[in-house]
């Protein structure tokens, strides 16, 4: 179904004309399209959220898991990075399988990355990172000076075309000061940029990735924006009786929207197992819709 939506987006009014749950066409200004409209000049129009959450699926209770999804998309969240555990190449396959068997229930849109130690990690396991099209690999380590004992030119030359971001993360068996650990962060990106390595900072858990990773990923403008060409995802935020905006970082979002389809309206949860699709990003960094 094709229709319009006219609502304040970037301090703009904007018409956005969506169709199968992408939008098709943005429009400021007045526009003499002859659509079914909803008018919501009021309010301000937020792209859905985008979360890295390495233990979606991990719940074996399904009421849960529902509590645990209902309040990501209370929250804004469309779609979700996660990750699975692997070791060595020749469990990758199944280790793959195993992860999108757990997210066959998921509600919103997810994208699956590969997790490993940096002792583990070798040439043929980010080959197989960039055969499967996964955009990300996250490396744990638990010594920073094992970041710079690894031949990473011969992981880089692994593969040409399609090369996965690499997010460094420590494992906090042995727990570090947030200074220190950006101290060795900092660090580490000036090496590994001086590498040609594609790699990022480490995306906050429960908090919403920065454009600037999403399009490293591969994922910006189709996630993370309202642009011709991406998906519909967007949510509005909380508001009192008189249309006063209230949301001070805790309350839920009035309405959530996921490709078109809406998860939450006000305090009702319209919660679709399965609806969520595993994401495939052609190529880190380009920008792809």
């Amino acid at each position: 179904m094709k229709y319009a939506i006219r609502a304040k987006y970037l301090d703009n009014l904007t018409l956005f004309v969506t169709e199968n749950g992408k939008i098709v066409h943005r429009h400021y200004g007045p526009s003499q399209l002859n659509l079914l409209r909803v008018e919501a000049a009021d309010v301000d129009l937020q792209p859905g959220l985008v979360y890295y959450e390495p233990k979606v699926g991990s719940f074996t209770d399904f009421n849960q898991q529902k509590i645990w999804y209902k309040h990501l998309i209370g929250q804004g969240v469309t779609t979700l990075l996660t990750t699975f555990k692997v070791r060595r190449p020749k469990e990758f396959k199944t280790k793959l399988q195993q992860a999108r068997h757990r997210m066959i229930n998921c509600p919103v849109d997810f994208v699956i990355g590969a997790l490993t130690d940096v002792n583990r990690l070798t040439p043929e396991l980010y080959r197989l990172c960039a055969k499967e099209k996964l955009p990300f690999i996250v490396v744990s380590f638990s010594n920073d000076t094992d970041l710079y004992n690894k031949p990473w030119q011969w992981i880089r030359d692994a593969v040409n075309d399609y090369q996965p971001v690499i997010f460094i993360e420590h494992d906090q068996v042995q727990p570090l000061s947030s200074r220190k650990l950006r101290k060795i962060q900092r660090k580490w990106l000036s090496f590994a940029q001086g590498l040609n390595l594609n790699v990022f900072s480490p995306p906050h858990k429960c908090k919403a990735i920065h454009p600037s990773v999403l399009k490293a990923l591969g994922l910006y403008p189709f996630k993370g924006a309202l642009s011709s060409g991406s998906d519909c995802d967007y949510y509005i935020e909380s508001f009192d009786g008189r249309g006063n905006l209230h949301y001070d970082g805790e309350e839920e979002m009035d309405i959530v929207t996921l490709r078109g389809r809406v998860l939450k309206a006000a305090n009702q949860y319209f919660y679709h197992p399965g609806y969520g699709q595993e994401l495939t990003v052609r190529k880190p960094k380009r920008l792809t819709v």
